[in-house]
């Protein structure tokens, strides 16, 4: 009875703390920007759109621990498992956690913004690419493996629960795809250079940390559908084998997630070419920008 009780203490000091960093610092500022020459009201939209999107995946992550928390003291007797879980994915603490935090991504990078009143009128100019693409093609590779694996999973044994588990691991992954497609598709109004540079920074950072979750998503089902064990009857030494990849891949997907927060990791930059750069006199505002961003 100490024990998820003890678990319970952890995960509730865990969750405070991470809320107590949730609100964005001018450090976190610069790393998202980019630069140190941030007007005033461009700072308080880099700081509104990254404490945003911490709070929002911070308390849909904490749902989904919550969720495998509960399943494990009521259907599992209290026990608590991480990667895969006897009683399903809802017992899983890394499958739960992962789909909280890209359901909040995606209530993030969908948060309707307060329109900016008077006519409004679209940019035509093109968009830089999307950054990070290695880790989606990696993302969609692994998610592609896994779904290989859960097809093979229901020829070799018909029924209802391996198609169900397929479907179902494959969900997180899915979410992250669609908050892509609202990163990549978010209409964009006319903007100044400097707001336009805002707008490419946000893209930016919604792209790289969440290719990154969409890759610990893939992860995560790519553990669950590797475990063939039960249904095709492997021998001791392909077991060994199998159970080896399992580890790695859920070492891997625990590095990769959290290497997807909405921080920075070892004062790394968002972005590979941005450097530090000194604070640039003659700032002007940008009071349209703030108008269309901050909700």
């Amino acid at each position: 009875r100490a024990a998820p009780f003890a678990a319970a203490v952890v995960a509730i000091g865990l969750v405070a703390l991470l809320i107590s960093r949730a609100r964005a610092t001018p450090d976190d500022v610069t790393w998202l920007a980019g630069t140190r020459d941030v007007t005033p009201d461009e700072q308080i939209v880099y700081a509104d759109h990254l404490t945003r999107h911490r709070t929002s995946r911070l308390w849909w992550g904490g749902v989904g621990l919550a969720v495998a928390l509960a399943a494990g003291l009521t259907l599992n007797n209290g026990t608590f498992a991480i990667g895969t879980s006897a009683i399903g994915p809802a017992g899983d603490i890394l499958f739960c956690l992962v789909t909280g935090i890209a359901v909040g991504a995606l209530l993030a990078e969908n948060y309707r913004l307060r329109r900016p009143t008077g006519p409004a009128s679209a940019s035509l100019a093109p968009r830089a690419p999307l950054p990070a693409a290695g880790t989606r093609r990696a993302a969609r590779l692994v998610a592609g493996v896994a779904l290989t694996l859960g097809i093979v999973d229901v020829l070799v044994a018909p029924g209802a629960r391996p198609a169900l588990l397929t479907v179902v691991v494959l969900v997180p992954w899915l979410l992250c795809e669609l908050v892509l497609r609202a990163v990549r598709e978010r209409p964009r109004p006319a903007l100044s250079p400097r707001a336009e540079r805002v707008d490419t920074r946000l893209r930016m950072f919604a792209a790289v940390t969440v290719s990154r979750l969409e890759l610990a998503a893939a992860m995560s089902a790519a553990l669950w559908l590797v475990d063939l064990d039960e249904t095709w009857h492997l021998d001791d030494d392909v077991r060994a084998v199998v159970a080896l990849v399992g580890f790695g891949l859920l070492l891997a997907a625990l590095v990769v997630l959290w290497h997807a927060a909405p921080r920075s990791r070892g004062r790394r930059p968002l972005l590979a070419q941005d450097a530090p750069q000194p604070l640039v006199d003659g700032r002007t505002t940008q009071a349209p920008l703030l108008a269309a961003y901050r909700g």
